[in-house]
């Protein structure tokens, strides 16, 4: 008999069933590839090896103070976590718990450990750094003998000035290299000629550049009383003895450019100096004509300067005859504004302006008592048409009824029995009834409207 066939979701979760039982919580190590971050925050990435590799996940909530640093693209790292089957893509992965750098991880691991320590002795504050000189007299190189590192710095420092050079050969790379360095440093420090000492290697993995991360080789660069530049790798390689130095450059040839400036361009700009002191002077010297021509046009004769003080002197009076004149017509048209006013404040003009004032207030007094007395008489007749209209006798006369009792007007037939003697009151005259029937309302009031409407 066959078996009976299954599901695809179905085979896939007795897959998954299989594999977390029988594997659980594993550590396994490998280099991460191909990792990505997506919106999300959730961590995406293969943990490879040779030629196998297995998808692996790292969700944001597991990630306690942000990514682990180890997950770069290129570190070996061991991971902590759960294998699993992805439904949706029929693949292993693992669910990452943590992450830890392994190999050269481990290498940056320690790395990172004292750079935060150097930094907390700020050995790389910017304080620290020493001035590069313009024009150095001789500089040091610490490299290689035999790499292409020293040729190129030699040959771009040469081609570009004419310094003396001091290489001191050591060891680049290996566990025997930060000893040399160190020495090496040290030696061109005590050399009182070195005006600059360059720290270069050229390009290589990080495990070549380690020893420029040596914690020794980092002191030696920030105790130097030379300053130091450095040329290590290539441009995206940063290394501890970048940090400490006064100048990183991204490669050994930027390093010797930086230290010496090239002489056709000093050339060039000493020949623009030229032109422009020669500019400068002749400016200055037109200037100084301007200036020399100007004071002798101010050295007059006696007859000039005795002319000149006389056209002054007219000026002087001209201008006294229009203030004269000007003053004169200032108190004429003051004098005229007194008169004005003092005519104003003449007592038949007071009593002119009172009589005015006493005329105008009559006749409002007037207008006002005459709106009093007619505004009075509407409010009397409203009031007297108020009172007609709450008068009993209006309702009398609209046809009602006033039903009188021994003790007075009824309101009610609870007041009333039968056989009692009533008072009826019209508009006019008056009756006197018996009362034979009581009877329950409500009535139809359509014949007392009526009666209304009639009267």
């Amino acid at each position: 008999m066959r078996n009976p066939a299954v599901g695809v979701r179905q085979l896939v979760n007795q897959l998954r069933a299989v594999v977390e039982e029988s594997f659980g919580f594993v550590a396994v190590e490998g280099e991460v590839s191909r990792i990505s971050t997506p919106a999300s925050g959730h961590i995406y990435f293969d943990l490879i090896e040779e030629d196998s590799k297995i998808p692996a996940v790292m969700f944001r909530g597991r990630m306690r103070g942000g990514a682990p640093p180890c997950l770069q693209a290129g570190n070996r790292v061991r991971l902590y976590g759960n294998v699993t089957i992805y439904p949706q893509g029929g693949r292993y992965q693992i669910i990452v718990e943590r992450a830890e750098p392994a190999g050269v991880g481990a290498l940056l691991a320690a790395l990172e450990e004292l750079k935060k320590k150097l930094l907390g002795e700020g050995l790389f504050e910017q304080e620290r750094k020493k001035p590069i000189p313009f024009l150095p007299r001789t500089i040091g190189i610490v490299t290689s003998p035999t790499g292409a590192a020293v040729r190129d710095i030699v040959r771009t420092i040469l081609t570009r000035y004419p310094a003396h050079v001091l290489v001191a050969p050591t060891r680049v790379q290996g566990q025997d290299a930060p000893p040399e360095i160190v020495r090496a440093i040290e030696d061109l420090d005590r050399i009182p000629e070195v005006d600059v000492i360059v720290v270069a290697r050229g390009g290589g993995s990080l495990e070549d550049l380690f020893c420029f991360n040596d914690e020794r080789v980092v002191r030696a660069i920030g105790a130097a009383s030379t300053p130091v530049v450095t040329g290590i790798g290539h441009e995206i390689d940063t290394t501890l003895a970048d940090l400490v130095a006064d100048i990183r450059t991204a490669t050994p040839t930027a390093a010797g450019e930086y230290v010496v400036p090239d002489r056709f361009e000093l050339q060039n700009r000493l020949d623009e100096l030229k032109m422009r002191c020669g500019r400068q002077s002749r400016r200055q010297l037109r200037q100084s004509s301007m200036q020399l021509a100007s004071l002798g046009n101010r050295l007059r004769s006696p007859q000039d300067q005795i002319q000149l003080r006389m056209q002054r002197l007219d000026e002087y009076h001209l201008r006294l005859q229009r203030s004269i004149r000007s003053t004169h017509q200032a108190g004429a048209q003051r004098l005229a504004a007194m008169e004005r006013h003092l005519s104003a404040l003449h007592p038949k003009q007071r009593i002119k302006q009172v009589q005015a004032r006493l005329s105008e207030l009559r006749q409002r007094l007037q207008r006002s008592s005459r709106q009093i007395a007619a505004s009075g008489r509407e409010r009397l007749e409203q009031n007297i048409g108020t009172l007609r209209a709450l008068s009993p006798e209006a309702h009398l006369a609209r046809g009602y009824a006033l039903v009188q009792g021994d003790d007075g007007i009824l309101r009610s037939t609870e007041d009333v029995s039968r056989g009692d003697r009533l008072r009826v009151v019209l508009h006019e005259g008056a009756m006197d009834v018996a009362v034979e029937d009581l009877l329950e309302g409500p009535f139809d009031n359509h014949a007392s409207r009526k009666a209304e409407e009639q009267n």
